[in-house]
């Protein structure tokens, strides 16, 4: 049963609660003349999150390491981090919603059932869906920003939500290291060259007549190419080339 079918299920034959006149006027309140930083870090305080899992926090996500290298060899790191500036501000705000509503859900999750109590876990659970709908949105337009700075062979991650990782790690990084596994599959460029592939070397070319193949003539004599392998104590076996004046079988 997905979330939206879940809650229609809940909402059955569940009256809804008529909210007060004095509730809506202060509503109002907020809606227009907000409150001070030092009100809300006060509000926060009041509900500090105590959880199993330590490493859990609500925070915008930073760049990556990986893309913060690869916008610097593009010459747009400066713009990425004035643009993400801008965009961090409005989910440092948004990071302060949920510690009430978590705190709420988890006392209400501890009422003993009933109608009225399943919907309001129901209330609650879809508060923090709502809030996180939000979050979402705001890390996909830094990611947007960040991917439209880098240029077009980046623009293939903003396909699909699948491109990064959904865990733990998607909370502290923007964009995650699924992204290595996604531009690999894509078989981009710049991925190769972040997952630290080399380009394989050059052969080396040898001066002589166009198309002379393995011998060639200059000035009246006669060259040929011949190959000697020698043994050395290495994986692989190393070619050395020399050179042999065929007239008169001396070296060169």
């Amino acid at each position: 049963m997905s979330p939206a079918q879940k809650t229609q299920s809940l909402r059955e034959g569940v009256a809804p609660f008529s909210v007060s006149k004095e509730i809506l006027d202060e509503l109002t309140v907020w809606l227009t003349k907000g409150m001070s930083g030092e009100e809300s870090k006060a509000i926060l305080k009041q509900f500090l999150l105590q959880s199993g899992d330590e490493s859990f926090a609500v925070k915008p996500p930073k760049l990556d390491g990986y893309m913060q290298r690869r916008a610097k060899d593009k010459n747009v790191l400066k713009s990425v981090n004035s643009v993400g500036e801008m965009l961090i501000a409005v989910p440092h705000k948004i990071c302060d919603i949920p510690s009430p509503l978590v705190d709420l859900d988890a006392r209400v999750s501890t009422l003993e059932g009933g109608g009225n109590v399943e919907a309001a876990k129901d209330s609650v659970r879809s508060a923090l869906r709502q809030w996180a709908r939000a979050w979402l949105h705001v890390t996909y337009q830094r990611r947007r920003a960040v991917v439209d700075l880098m240029g077009p062979s980046f623009q293939f991650l903003l396909a699909g939500q699948d491109s990064f990782a959904t865990e733990a790690e998607s909370r502290e990084k923007l964009f995650t290291g699924k992204i290595l596994e996604s531009m690999l599959k894509e078989g981009r460029p710049a991925g190769v060259a972040g997952a630290g592939l080399a380009a394989p070397s050059p052969l080396p070319r040898f001066r002589g007549a166009r198309n002379a193949g393995d011998s060639w003539s200059h000035i009246g004599q006669r060259y040929e190419k011949t190959q000697i392998f020698v043994p050395i104590k290495v994986c692989s076996p190393v070619d050395q080339v020399d050179f042999r004046l065929s007239s008169i079988g001396s070296r060169i």
